[in-house]
């Protein structure tokens, strides 16, 4: 357009359309996380038509136990944004691929992603729990801690339950509610402030995965003075 006006139209573009072909990249955003005792799930962003580079666009999914020996495992799927593998191991490590393919072959290498098989509740209880009483509100507990093949999970802690009976000079009990408290991590040890002086008290402790808690340990009393330091 100028001043004078509208000038011709051009002639239309011709269009072209590429040759298909393999794809040039894989799913993004894999993971792979189990869910519940015995799966893994592995999930991922599907491709776009304009990414598949051609028709019958699928995924390879391949999966293998971490650190072991083993070939990989493989399942081909269509339209789909996740594959479940049962069957797993209790909380083992896995390393995961997918691969898009269509009519004309695979994408690159893709990245393996690791992750964890599903878990399953603690299955031992800690060993040798000891009660230092340090004075009339104020007590600490150590156990020895439940090996990690045993946890059936990621460790998140340690729960302690401990709950007041009755005073030391009272003839009927007057139990209160349960107490806990949880230390997180891989503890041996923790302490319970806010005691009620010259009291009765028994305590648990239990060890904590994502999934739940464990068996209590065997249970223990203990007393708190009347006051001061506790001898």
């Amino acid at each position: 357009m100028n001043h004078v006006g509208y000038s011709r139209p051009s002639q239309p573009s011709s269009q072209y359309r590429t040759n298909p072909a393999a794809p040039d990249e894989n799913p993004s955003d894999v993971q792979c996380v189990g869910t519940k005792p015995g799966n893994l799930v592995i999930s991922w962003t599907p491709l776009t038509g304009f990414q598949a580079n051609g028709p019958s666009l699928e995924y390879n999914v391949q999966w293998r136990q971490k650190d072991t020996d083993e070939d990989w495992s493989s399942k081909t799927v269509s339209n789909v944004s996740q594959f479940v593998v049962s069957g797993t191991p209790i909380y083992v490590p896995y390393e995961v691929k997918v691969y898009a393919l269509n009519d004309y072959g695979s994408g690159p290498d893709p990245e393996v992603v690791t992750g964890y098989s599903g878990e399953d509740l603690p299955l031992s209880a800690p060993e040798s729990v000891q009660i230092m009483v340090h004075n009339s509100t104020l007590a600490e507990v150590h156990w020895e801690p439940v090996s990690l093949p045993s946890v059936q999970g990621k460790l998140q802690g340690y729960k302690v339950y401990y709950q007041r009976e009755r005073g030391v000079q009272d003839t009927e009990d007057t139990e209160q509610q349960e107490q806990v408290l949880t230390f997180s991590g891989n503890r041996s040890e923790g302490r319970l402030p806010g005691l009620q002086p010259y009291s009765l008290y028994n305590l648990t402790v239990r060890v904590l995965n994502n999934k739940g808690e464990g068996p209590p340990s065997p249970s223990k009393t203990f007393k708190t003075p009347e006051g001061g330091v506790y001898g």
